[in-house]
């Protein structure tokens, strides 16, 4: 399945403003999935969106949390995702998704 580390393009709307949003702060997002097996690799999915622009600005807030995201097509839905991710580095990631605000993530593991 392709996938890009650019999120999909959408222009801005110039009638609606754009207004800085906050996001309430989690201890970590829970994981759904696992057990992880050391030495393996894995792809948390923090979201799929029908609308591109809710891909965009998730995207845009892992990114802005230090994160490396990428969006990939499914059917008519953007899934947003962090992929490669060593089983040792989930926990740490999924507390940096909780500071983030985001409450969950799918894992599953890479193929």
């Amino acid at each position: 399945m392709p996938s890009s580390a650019i999120a999909p393009s959408i222009a801005p709307n110039p009638a609606q403003p754009q207004t800085a949003r906050n996001y309430p702060n989690y201890t970590a997002a829970e994981i759904i999935g696992g057990p992880f097996v050391s030495g393996r690799y894995y792809r948390l999915q923090i979201g799929s969106f029908k609308v591109a622009k809710n891909a965009v600005e998730v995207f845009d807030r892992l990114s802005a949390a230090g994160l490396n995201p990428q969006w990939e097509p499914f059917g008519e839905m953007y899934r947003v995702v962090i992929s490669n991710v060593r089983a040792d580095e989930i926990d740490s990631i999924a507390i940096r998704l909780g500071n983030a605000g985001f409450k969950e993530v799918i894992v599953r593991e890479e193929r």
